[in-house]
């Protein structure tokens, strides 16, 4: 036993210190979060991934071809059939490449090429009965493109 662990201290030193660096890192980003603070320092302490999914602060920036998603808070579904209600206003409304509303997040996320029209879907969900509390569009990076680490 002693034999091995003499053979193999390099390897356990390599191992503790890479344990130790990510066991550092992790409480990091932990207080941060807990803090407000994000990993991409805008201090956006709801931001999911810090993956440039903050809201577009210049919407002429954005090319007519460039994947848009829009979250839309929405007040009064309560069950699949009120989705499937907000889902085909949205689908008539404009073009779309997804949607999928929850009524129990109380949310309808939309995929589009380029920035949707936020009045228009507002007219559309409100005359199906529903309302519209707040309308925002982030650029859309697929899984693929966080796994890659391009922005």
């Amino acid at each position: 036993m002693l034999t091995w662990f003499s053979e193999n201290l390099v390897n356990i030193v390599i191992v503790a210190v890479l344990v130790l660096v990510v066991g550092l890192l992790i409480r990091g980003m932990i207080r941060d979060k807990k803090e407000g603070k994000s990993c991409c320092g805008g201090n956006c302490a709801s931001c999911g991934g810090c993956s440039s999914a903050h809201k577009i602060q210049n919407p002429q920036n954005v090319q007519n071809n460039q994947l848009i998603q829009t979250k839309v808070e929405v007040e009064g579904m309560m069950c699949g059939m009120c989705e499937a209600h907000v889902n085909d206003a949205v689908r008539k409304a404009i073009p779309v490449r997804k949607v999928n509303s929850s009524h129990t997040k109380g949310e309808t996320m939309i995929l589009t090429e380029g920035l949707p029209d936020s009045e228009l879907i507002r007219k559309a969900i409100d005359n199906t009965g529903y309302t519209v509390r707040s309308i925002e569009s982030h650029p859309y990076l697929d899984r693929k493109t966080l796994k890659l680490g391009f922005q």
